[in-house]
């Protein structure tokens, strides 16, 4: 409606006083930031671009047209392009959503068209040369550099990017600054590229060597902010420790992170996370708890999000009790002095050591104190201390899906009801999917590969039978049937296989 009127009032209003008059009271320059991000987050990138040409091209028009007037000068113009194209950049730069509702395949812009270097790097210079705002040109600062890196995946790209703005806007070359203290090539940018390199490209055979000179590049960056400046911060060190996570270079992480405690360097709690999630990755459950104890003795605050990447590290390697320990000290606010209070992922993170320690009896027993409303939602702020449904956290379709993963199959499909039944509470509504059929079929599959009774394997591909049928039409999948034609397989029954 908002781009409707912009047109319209275009096209009826010839006189510059008119347009300008529009542009100021309609459609100001956060407005018109703010209706690119709008575009940009819904996938509409051409509908997005052809917005901010026009608008921009409008801006400059006024501008040039108005000299002499204070409506509308020439610095107010450039920094409403500045602002306009910067809002686009990022947008081309994040990758669009593929879940995003009503997507439709002819209409639905090929995001790769433009999240690529030389198309990103061609906006930039769009900005830069393509509008006439007085004697000089329309230049970026380090939001817009920024936003650039933001498309750019891999070490070597980020550097051969990062080494080009050096060249241009290094000495500011007439760059705009955020801060007039601050060059245009500020740390922001830098950290902006060593966080490239811990992403790869979407090509197979590139990913590999990607992530092979990510850290490497990484690593390379931080010595010349060390020799050249800017100064890196905790963003700068944890960036380059995702990297290396990333690339599987978990003891060159560790080996960064005891040069820094040596270092007058100030540690923050940012800076352990990505070395929390790299211990994910490795099941490396020693060190995920040995970075827990120097944040308990730096006096670092510890997050529930580093909890649960702890927590992620604990189910990985199987081991329940340890996962349940922990949550018990969380619950009783014992983790380093610190209160921190559980939520729903910290929650489902332990049922997954549980059914990864094929632990059933403890899994059905959190997931029994979950329902009962044992644990709370953290608390926000506020004077309002009156307790609601909505203070406790209750299970979610993966809280129930983790437990049918390793029940035994007449509890599977009980579980399978409850969730089925739930459909008549008030709130807590939560029905199967697919990943519940397959998760209850399979274990059906467990059970029969483990029994040696004829009697028992046919009970239980009876169970499995009617999982098939409960799922409907509406959560049977190549999955579902898969499960189901397996169990058959097991029990000997082909007949039932190929039906």
């Amino acid at each position: 409606n908002i781009q409707q009127n912009y047109d319209s009032s275009r096209l009826k209003d010839a006189s510059i006083n008119t347009k300008m008059r529009n542009l100021s009271l309609q459609i100001l320059p956060r407005d018109a930031s703010s209706l690119i991000r709008l575009l940009g987050r819904h996938g509409a990138l051409d509908s997005m671009l052809q917005f901010c040409r026009q608008y921009c091209k409008d801006i400059s028009d006024i501008a040039e047209q108005s000299s002499g007037d204070n409506v509308f000068g020439e610095s107010e113009a450039e920094e409403a392009i500045l602002y306009a194209y910067t809002a686009a950049i990022a947008a081309c730069s994040k990758p669009t959503s593929a879940s995003l509702p009503t997507r439709e395949e002819k209409s639905w812009e090929n995001d790769s068209n433009y999240r690529s270097i030389e198309f990103l790097l061609s906006l930039l210079h769009e900005m830069e040369h393509g509008y006439f705002c007085g004697k000089h040109l329309v230049r970026p600062n380090s939001y817009t550099l920024t936003a650039v890196l933001l498309g750019v995946d891999g070490g070597l790209d980020a550097l051969k990017v990062l080494d080009r703005f050096e060249k241009d806007y290094g000495n500011d070359g007439g760059a705009r600054t955020v801060d007039d203290n601050d060059g245009i090539v500020t740390v922001q940018v830098y950290n902006a590229a060593i966080s490239a390199c811990s992403r790869s490209k979407n090509n197979s055979a590139e990913k590999r060597v990607s992530r092979i000179d990510g850290w490497q590049v990484a690593l390379s960056i931080l010595q010349r902010m060390r020799r050249y400046g800017p100064s890196p911060n905790d963003q700068t060190y944890a960036n380059i420790l995702q990297a290396c996570a990333e690339s599987g270079q978990i003891n060159v992480a560790l080996s960064l992170l005891k040069e820094l405690q040596k270092s007058s360097f100030p540690l923050t709690s940012k800076i352990y996370l990505p070395l929390l999630k790299a211990c994910a990755n490795t099941r490396n459950v020693n060190v995920a708890q040995s970075l827990i104890e120097s944040m308990k003795e730096n006096s670092l605050r510890i997050t529930i999000e580093h909890m649960n990447s702890y927590l992620s590290v604990v189910a990985k390697c199987k081991e329940s009790a340890r996962a349940l320990e922990i949550l018990n000290e969380m619950f009783d606010s014992k983790v380093g002095d610190q209160a921190i209070v559980p939520n729903l992922i910290t929650l489902n993170t332990v049922l997954s050591a549980c059914a990864n320690s094929d632990d059933f009896e403890s899994a059905r027993d959190l997931l029994e104190q979950i329902k009962e409303g044992r644990f709370k939602v953290a608390a926000r702020g506020g004077t309002n201390s009156r307790k609601s449904r909505e203070d406790v956290i209750r299970p979610d379709i993966v809280s129930y899906n983790t437990v049918i993963s390793c029940a035994d199959p007449q509890m599977a499909l009980e579980l399978i009801h409850e969730m089925r039944l739930s459909r008549r509470n008030r709130d807590g509504v939560v029905l199967p999917n697919s990943v519940s059929f397959t998760n209850a079929i399979n274990r059906c599959r467990v059970f029969i590969n483990k029994s040696q009774s004829i009697d028992e394997r046919d009970a239980v591909l009876d169970i499995a039978l009617t999982l098939l049928e409960l799922a409907g039409d509406d959560n049977v999948n190549v999955y579902v049937y898969s499960a189901a034609i397996w169990t058959a397989e097991a029990v000997g029954n082909y007949q039932a296989a190929c039906s």
